[in-house]
């Protein structure tokens, strides 16, 4: 899978808490945006997508695993006059940044078994106007859409759903409705004692369709969907 499909599917994973804190000066001003100025980060990438509706950029970085990247965050962006939200664990956070005529969002993701942090910043364009996002696949009947990602340059679009309905379900209704739509399915999920797991993959022409569905105790049930071009 390419870089932009997992960077999609960074942005609308929910993370949960904090690390430890590191105080410095901000070098310059970048209204609404983080000054990687003096810190030991990487720039490794950066695309413009549209998260929502919303024309935006996306900035990924990485630092070291010891660099107490969610403090460093978080101070700068309240030195630059932010109301900051942030939850999450050690392994991962995510976070808002909120201005009176702009925003930013932050995912930090904090894997022990990786040396670095990767650190997502999307900055949503207050010069936009918002527009209807656009799912190449159904949506989920009895689902409520949290987020959809689409990045048109790569023909890549990631979308997520609540529902309270079970996986199998889920995957049966998409089974049916992408076929009924020219979909040809090609890995299937795993299904036993009632119960659905795995991913489904689909392929229509040059397109691929990823079907996930995680079930979650005490919560809502939470699908996950790729559509993305090219191959496996």
């Amino acid at each position: 899978m390419r870089l932009k499909g997992l960077v999609a599917i960074f942005l609308v994973m929910m993370l949960s808490g904090m690390v430890s804190a590191k105080v410095w000066r901000v070098v310059g001003e970048l209204h609404g945006r983080i000054n990687v100025n003096g810190l030991p980060w990487t720039k490794a990438y950066q695309t413009r997508m549209n998260v929502n509706g919303k024309c935006s950029d996306l900035v990924m970085y990485t630092a070291r695993y010891t660099e107490p990247v969610v403090d460093q965050i978080k101070l700068q962006l309240e030195m630059q006059g932010a109301k900051v939200q942030v939850r999450g664990s050690a392994e991962g956070v995510v976070g808002l940044a909120r201005w009176p005529d702009c925003e930013a969002k932050f995912l930090v993701v904090s894997a022990p078994s990786q040396p670095t942090h990767f650190i997502f910043f999307t900055y949503p364009d207050p010069s936009f106007l918002q527009t209807k996002p656009k799912l190449k696949v159904p949506e989920y009947i009895n689902g409520v859409l949290r987020n959809i990602v689409e990045d048109e340059d790569t023909r890549t679009v990631f979308a997520s759903f609540d529902t309270n309905d079970p996986g199998s379900q889920i995957h049966l209704f998409y089974g049916k409705a992408l076929r009924a739509k020219g979909w040809e399915l090609v890995v299937p999920a795993v299904f036993q004692n009632g119960q659905a797991s795995g991913v489904s993959v689909y392929q229509k022409n040059n397109d691929l369709c990823y079907v996930q569905v995680s079930e979650r105790k005490g919560a809502s049930n939470l699908i996950s969907l790729l559509v993305k071009g090219g191959e496996l």
